[in-house]
């Protein structure tokens, strides 16, 4: 039996060219999830931070303050945590297997010297989603032996919904080509066409 494309549209399934970036079912969510690592990042920081008055994406984020900077670097209980290119490959290896293990779609993931960016596509909430990659990923790093008991991970990170192929797409080209040199990086072979 032939199914025209409207149906496999309204089926939760979205068709671009040869490629089919499928939900599994509807109720599946695609995120690109940031989180960064231990004192890297701080509020008052000259980048600019997020807090929970100013986390609208293309909005302003807190402005540099340096006094909060300081503040917060003084607060640290652990030195800032950095990640080795083994260490990148090790949390890779953790994120891939958490999803494997949860049967989530992995579309995309590029571990940075500060910072993770994952694209997958889930029936949870982004939040425990985030939760347990940080953790699967905590477990291997203390499995080999890389870290001790120090806290490796912000308290949270960001999480944006895409709600398309393009949005999808468009997230994957900024996770795997526009954050300088490649680390430690995945890309399903759903995006590779």
């Amino acid at each position: 039996m032939r199914v025209s494309l409207r149906a496999r549209l309204e089926s939760s399934r979205a068709i671009s060219g040869d490629v089919c970036l499928c939900r599994r079912t509807p109720l599946a969510v695609t995120y690109l999830i940031t989180f960064s690592t231990y004192g890297t990042h701080l509020h008052g920081d000259s980048r600019g931070s997020v807090d929970p008055n100013h986390n609208v994406p293309g909005t302003r984020l807190i402005e540099a303050m340096p006094n909060l900077r300081s503040y917060q670097e003084k607060s640290l209980r652990f030195a800032p945590y950095s990640i080795t290119d083994r260490e990148a490959q090790i949390i890779l290896r953790g994120i891939r297997a958490e999803c494997e293990l949860k049967s989530w779609r992995l579309y995309a993931a590029h571990v940075r010297t500060n910072h993770v960016h994952v694209i997958v596509d889930t029936e949870i909430t982004a939040e425990r989603v985030m939760t347990a990659l940080k953790a699967h990923a905590t477990k291997l790093l203390r499995r080999e032996g890389k870290i001790d008991d120090r806290i490796v991970w912000t308290r949270h990170g960001s999480t944006v919904t895409l709600r398309s192929i393009d949005a999808i797409r468009r997230a994957s080209a900024y996770v795997l080509e526009w954050q300088g040199p490649p680390m430690a990086c995945f890309q399903s072979a759903e995006l590779d066409r």
